[in-house]
């Protein structure tokens, strides 16, 4: 989880009310020996994040920019973690246009 929030603070995005509801359930102290469900986005050998598990609702294999405006992401530059999973129409770098 504290990667998550390292890459929201980097890129400078916004935790939307279903991300800080999850950190607060996995933050919070639990008393029943169970186990909570691992929520946090996966991350790859090199460290990256698992950009799909953060924004493909809809596990489609693509972010749309529409996805991306849902989860703060006003536009995706070369390098975004997302950036790889949208559709650069023009090549510039940038999916926000």
């Amino acid at each position: 989880m504290d990667r998550a929030i390292q890459v929201r603070l980097k890129y400078g995005l916004t935790i939307d009310q279903a991300v800080a509801d999850t950190i607060d359930t996995m933050l919070a102290p639990t008393n029943t020996g169970t186990p909570q469900a691992n929520t946090t986005p996966t991350a790859t050998a090199a460290g990256d994040v698992d950009a799909l598990a953060l924004y493909d609702d809809n596990g489609k294999g693509h972010i749309t920019r529409a996805k991306a405006r849902a989860h703060g992401i006003p536009s995706a530059h070369r390098g975004h973690p997302a950036y790889e999973f949208m559709r650069d129409a023009d090549g510039d770098g940038a999916v926000s246009e």
